[in-house]
Parts: structure tokens; C-alpha cells; sequence
């Protein structure tokens, strides 16, 4: 089973290196604003509108699942 990593800045240039680089290693999940490029063939993508609960649910769930949120 892979480690989860949760990222922030998976568009930027730093973010999308990293996950390039470690997607085969780690389950990464990109939070992610509306409209951030990133490449989903290699990461989960969570779209934050900035309402903290849907936050609060990712983290809470990380163990027994996602929700809270949305992906695309």
C-alpha cells in the first residue's frame, strides 16, 4: 500500500515536478484551486473553493476514504 501524501501547489512548478517525479511511489492528492492544471493520469485532484469543511472532511476521511469535496 502506498503512503498518502497531500499537496498543495500541484499546478506550479515545484508541484508538478514533485508529483512527476513521486506518483509511482505515493498516493498524492493535489488540493487544488478551481481551474489548476494538473495531471490527473498521475494524482487525485481536489478542488478546494475555499469552504474549510471541505478540508476538514479530506483529512478526517484520509484513513477510510475521500469526500468532503469534490474531483474532477
Amino acid at each position: 500500500m502506498k503512503t498518502k501524501l497531500f499537496i498543495t501547489g500541484g499546478g506550479g512548478f515545484i508541484g508538478r515536478n514533485f508529483i512527476n517525479t513521486y506518483y509511482d511511489r505515493y498516493d498524492i492528492t493535489a488540493i487544488a484551486r478551481i481551474g489548476s492544471k494538473i495531471d490527473e493520469s498521475k494524482c487525485k485532484k481536489f478542488v478546494y473553493d475555499r469552504d474549510v469543511k471541505q478540508l476538514d472532511n479530506l483529512f478526517m476521511e484520509a484513513h477510510s476514504g475521500y469526500g468532503g469535496g469534490y474531483y474532477t
